[in-house]
């Protein structure tokens, strides 16, 4: 396959990224969001969700420990010297949530008794989709910066938040979201440490790359990945300023890995403590690599189709062979090897690999290079309406553990995994599909479906998840207010979102009239002396 013939700048020519204004970013994130915001399921989806929110709400009141147990999950709770208990995973995702969760309370008071804990609940479980809508915000801002048009960069972040597994995965309340977001910017500080050194985006990359432990800690083998790259981009800088380089980023990874002892100290008691107890790393790696990207039921590929055109750029498309993507390779790389030894490789329960979401918008960055090629754009966009209509949307309309609890119902629990994973006749996403029109009958009162008797809702922990996947209906908070019998203070976080929306479109036709008033200025020469990346750096294009 020929590199695209349409693609026309030279190998030779410095790339001056394009500006951005802040009301195009703005309007593109507050647009994403809103849409995020607006199907989001407002409830956990797992375990795994149910301690982070309870490590929410222990954050708020500034406590240590959580109040609410699972004793069918002891495994993920700490035991403290005081007796009680303190969730097992990083705090990341729930200082991120904080804010949602003040929402929630304020939306709370106007409502009464424990059926006003829904409304807290809802807004915290918007965390993701304000997460996840900035990594594509950020995408969109490393297309531009690696030579990409305006229309370009809006297609990969479109393509990123809508045309796959990003899109269903912005509805939980998983860790994966806050470590693709910490990549991506740590991926983007990469690119401006190419254009031009400094100490400061050196510590900045650093601490944001770190932060990213405060989520997932095996995000910590992230950090070399940065630091051997840092020290390639700037190795031709003079030797004291190389230093001070590799000494920032140092020091910048060091304060989050530092708040992370401090705050192991305050919760266990002890600063090495990490939470759970490491997970095994025994399974077979070939196996393992093999099943991430070919099994029928956990394929990336299949959860997110648009990664087919980002391999094949790298593969056909020597322009696309620069540092900055073998930077993104190297974490892809880590991030599989890393997972493919784990006996939980699949991320059960979830919607596709999981754990692959932390590399996936840096797994597209080799788009850039090619997506202003007709042929490729093409290409680019057929895969991402693929992605939309067969691997996001389905799991976004009905919550994707109704299949999996069909799963373990007809196969068994001991055979499950293997049918889901492996079996084509139990494919997640043809499983899923097939449960949309009866979500849909459902939520138009056509032909309401015949529920598994329920216990009620918010009884305890341990049913918060369970309690939404007995039937397929429409996996949207506003529609599940009147099911789990919840106070209609809830409909309240309709108003920030209409808000929200409104704002949305004002940034949007500001800045189509700004856009409009520049074109009709004459074009004025772009000086690219601050902008020049010398080829070996390797942030504009190779060679064709």
């Amino acid at each position: 396959m020929p590199t695209a013939p349409d693609v026309t700048e030279s190998a030779d020519e410095p790339v001056a990224p394009q500006r951005l204004s802040t009301s195009f970013l703005a309007s593109f994130f507050l647009g994403v969001s809103a849409v995020f915001v607006a199907v989001s399921g407002g409830h956990t989806t797992s375990i795994d969700d149910e301690i982070r929110y309870q490590t929410t709400r222990s954050l708020m009141s500034l406590r240590p420990s959580i109040a609410d147990l699972n004793a069918l999950f002891p495994g993920f709770y700490v035991l403290r010297s005081n007796g009680t208990f303190a969730g097992s995973y990083g705090l990341g995702q729930s200082i991120v949530a904080l804010p949602f969760y003040a929402v929630g309370r304020v939306a709370s008071w106007f409502g009464t008794g424990q059926a006003a804990e829904f409304a807290t609940r809802v807004a915290t479980f918007f965390t993701n989709s304000y997460v996840t809508a900035a990594t594509a915000t950020v995408l969109v801002i490393i297309a531009v910066e690696l030579g990409a048009s305006r229309r370009g960069a809006l297609t990969i972040g479109l393509v990123f938040a809508f045309g796959t597994f990003a899109f269903p995965h912005s509805k939980t309340f998983f860790a994966e979201p806050g470590v693709a977001l910490t990549l991506v910017l740590g991926v983007l500080l990469m690119i401006r440490i190419a254009r031009k050194p400094s100490v400061w985006l050196a510590a900045w990359c650093g601490g944001i790359v770190g932060f990213g432990a405060l989520f997932r800690l095996d995000a910590v083998l992230f950090l070399p990945v940065f630091g051997i790259f840092l020290l390639i981009t700037v190795r031709r800088l003079p030797l004291a300023r190389l230093v001070a380089m590799a000494v920032s980023f140092g020091l910048g990874a060091f304060v989050p890995l530092v708040f992370l002892f401090a705050t192991n100290w305050w919760r266990y008691g002890s600063a090495t403590t990490m939470g759970a107890n490491a997970p095994s790393t025994t399974f077979p790696l070939v196996e393992g690599v093999v099943n991430l990207f070919f099994s029928p039921g956990k394929s990336v590929l299949l959860y997110a189709p648009p990664i087919l055109a980002a391999f094949a750029a790298v593969i056909f498309c020597r322009r696309a062979r620069t540092l900055m993507v073998w930077l993104c390779a190297a974490l892809v790389v880590t991030n599989v090897v890393m997972t493919a030894r784990l006996p939980f490789w699949h991320g059960d329960a979830s919607w596709g690999p999981r754990y692959l979401q932390e590399t996936l918008p840096v797994m597209l960055v080799p788009l850039v290079y090619v997506i202003d090629s007709k042929r490729w754009g093409i290409g680019v966009r057929t895969l991402g309406w693929i992605g939309f209509w067969m691997a996001a949307l389905p799991a976004v309309l009905i919550y994707f553990n109704v299949f999996l609890v069909k799963a373990v119902n007809e196969t068994g629990r001991g055979d499950f995994i293997n049918a889901t994973h492996f079996d084509m006749a139990w494919n997640p996403i043809m499983g899923e599909i097939e449960l949309v029109p009866d979500g849909i009958r459902d939520a138009l009162g056509t032909e309401r479906i015949t529920d598994v008797p329920r216990n009620p809702y918010l009884r305890g922990p341990e049913y918060d998840y369970g309690f939404f996947a007995h039937s397929p209906r429409l996996d949207f908070w506003w529609l599940w207010v009147g099911p789990t019998n919840s106070s209609r203070a809830t409909y309240l976080l309709m108003v920030p979102l209409m808000l929200q929306v409104l704002l949305a479109i004002a940034l949007h036709l500001r800045d189509r009239r700004s856009s409009h008033r520049s074109d009709e200025r004459p074009q004025e020469r772009i000086e690219l002396v601050d902008v020049v990346v010398p080829r070996e750096v390797g942030v504009g294009g190779g060679g064709t």
